[in-house]
């Protein structure tokens, strides 16, 4: 692959409002998967039944919009309003309210739902020093995960990320971890272009942090993770192409009317 122009510094050094309209030229095309999965529209409705890759108060707030509860919906609603607008004016239009309702009315019900479905972040659940102790196979745990189900596309463990050449720009995961907690997040990056969003993003705009604690069994975290982000990583390719092309075209009307001329 021939070495484009890094622009990453060239990016964030520009004012908020063109910078953010040029963030929202690759981010755009990636919110019209998450808009379809929380809605569970084709090509995702499968997704009605598979738990890995959502957030657990995302994917229980989905749980009950799809039994038909109103609030879980007006909830999820908000907050797909929410994430098309995140860099918009129409932002300042939005409210937590449903959100808020909603878990203050499933108060009681969902910590038996995480306790059931994710142990390891229940309050109480599991107990003891290795709940405070990292995996220590967790390397290769996200190695075979990772190159399992993304080595088709061309990723390679690099010593702190993996790395592919599929598109016309590096595509980057990097991922890191909480010094606070037993906690990484994972994020899928176009570095030269300042593009960086979470993994698990896709998901309904899930975050894709995973427990890596001894007790967190994150070998079936990763796993099942990549094993369903595997299923929508064409669509996300396919967005971050039409991102990097819209971008590169942004980039070079910038270059020719100034930095003056906003």
């Amino acid at each position: 692959m021939k070495k484009k122009t890094d622009y990453s510094k060239f990016v964030w050094g520009l004012p908020d409002t063109p910078r953010l309209e040029y963030f929202n030229l690759t981010r755009d095309p990636l919110v019209e998967i998450g808009v379809k999965v929380a809605k569970f529209e084709p090509p995702y409705a499968y997704l009605k039944t598979v738990r890995a890759g959502f957030d657990p108060s995302i994917r229980f707030v989905l749980d009950h919009c799809l039994k038909g509860e109103k609030l879980a919906c007006a909830a999820r609603d908000m907050f797909v309003f929410q994430q098309k607008n995140w860099f918009k004016a129409a932002l300042a239009k939005s409210s937590d309210e449903p959100w808020r309702e909603f878990f203050t009315l499933h108060d009681s019900d969902y910590p038996a739902y995480i306790k059931k479905h994710y142990p390891w972040q229940h309050p109480g659940g599991i107990s003891g020093l290795d709940q405070i102790k990292p995996d220590p196979n967790l390397d290769d745990y996200l190695n075979s995960a990772v190159l399992g189900n993304l080595g088709v596309y061309g990723f390679r463990r690099l010593a702190r990320s993996f790395k592919s050449d599929v598109l016309s720009r590096p595509l980057v995961i990097q991922w890191e971890k909480s010094r606070l907690a037993m906690t990484m997040l994972v994020s899928l990056e176009v570095p030269s272009l300042a593009h960086s969003e979470r993994i698990g993003f896709p998901f309904a705009f899930s975050a894709g942090t995973f427990d890596h604690s001894i007790v967190s069994n994150v070998e079936r975290q990763f796993h099942a993770f990549f094993g369903e982000y595997g299923k929508v990583f064409p669509d996300v390719l396919a967005a971050l192409d039409q991102g990097i092309r819209a971008q590169e075209e942004w980039l070079t009307k910038f270059a020719k009317r100034g930095p003056g001329k906003l």
